[in-house]
C-alpha cells in the first residue's frame, strides 16, 4: 500500500504537536510548583494561653518546643506585656533581648524588643520583626529571653493549650518545657534548668515569636523545581527547532 507523502508530513506535524504541547505542559506543571506559595498563616503567635499567674525575677526564661512536619518560617520575636494585658498604655517595663536556640544551644536569631509601647501589640505580647529563619521540621528547639525587673506569666502542666501543627507547627509538651538561667537575667544565655520537678512548669512567658509560613518537609527545592522548568523548556524549543528544520 502507498503512503501518501503528504500523510505522512501531517501525521508528522500531529506527532510533534502532541511532544510540544506535553513537555509544555511539564514546564507549565513545574512554574506552578515552584510559585506555589507556602502555607500562609499570617503572623499566628508560636504559643498562646489564656489565664496564667505572674511572677518577677532576674533571670532568663523561655520555653521548649519542637517542630512537627512543617518548616517554620519565623518573622517576628516577642515578650509577654503584662501591662498592655492589665489594659496599661505604657508597655514594657524595660527592654528584652530575645533568642531561639537549636537543641545544642546554638543561638540562630536574636533580637531586642524596646521598652514601653514600642514593640507591636499582638495577644498581649510585644514582638520585634526579624528577617525572617526558617526552623526545620521535626527538630527540636528553645526561645528565651532576658528579664530583670519584668513581670513575667507562667503556666503549670497542661496550662498552654498545643497549638494545632496544621496551623503552626509547633509542639509544646504539657509539663516540663519550661526553662530558665539563674544568670542575673541581663544577659541572653542557653536556659536550662527545670523548676519544680519532676513535673516542672509548661512555660515562662518570657519569649515568645510569630509564625509567618509553613512548608511540609519533603517539599522540593526551588532549584529542583528550576530544573524541571528548565527540562520542559528547552526540550519544547529543541522540538521547534528541528519542526522548522
Amino acid at each position: 500500500m502507498r503512503i501518501d507523502p503528504d500523510d505522512r508530513k501531517t501525521n508528522k506535524a500531529k506527532y510533534m504537536a502532541k511532544r510540544i504541547s506535553g513537555l509544555a505542559a511539564l514546564g507549565l506543571a513545574a512554574i506552578a510548583i515552584a510559585v506555589t506559595p507556602m502555607t500562609a498563616i499570617a503572623q499566628v503567635p508560636a504559643m498562646t494561653w489564656t489565664t496564667a499567674p505572674t511572677s518577677t525575677g532576674a533571670f532568663v526564661l523561655g520555653w521548649q518546643f519542637s517542630t512537627t512536619n512543617f518548616n517554620v518560617q519565623v518573622t517576628a520575636l516577642g515578650v509577654f506585656d503584662n501591662n498592655a494585658k492589665n489594659s496599661l498604655p505604657d508597655g514594657l517595663a524595660e527592654a528584652h533581648t530575645v533568642g531561639i536556640y537549636n537543641s545544642v544551644g546554638t543561638l540562630l536569631v536574636s533580637a531586642v524588643v524596646p521598652a514601653g509601647a514600642v514593640g507591636t501589640l499582638n495577644n498581649f505580647y510585644r514582638y520585634t520583626n526579624i528577617s525572617p529563619i526558617i526552623l526545620a521540621p521535626n527538630s527540636s528547639y528553645t526561645v528565651a529571653d532576658t528579664n530583670v525587673n519584668e513581670v513575667f506569666a507562667f503556666g503549670g502542666p497542661g496550662t498552654v493549650p498545643q497549638p494545632p501543627a496544621t496551623t503552626t507547627g509547633i509542639a509544646i509538651a504539657a509539663s516540663n518545657a519550661a526553662v530558665f538561667n539563674a544568670n542575673g537575667g541581663a544577659t541572653l544565655a542557653f536556659p536550662t534548668s527545670k523548676p519544680n520537678q519532676p513535673t516542672g512548669y509548661t512555660f515562662f512567658g518570657g519569649p515568645n515569636f510569630l509564625v509567618g509560613t509553613l512548608t511540609p518537609a519533603g517539599t522540593p527545592e526551588p532549584g529542583a523545581s528550576a530544573l524541571l522548568i528548565g527540562t520542559g523548556t528547552t526540550g519544547v524549543l529543541f522540538l521547534m527547532r528541528r519542526r522548522k528544520k
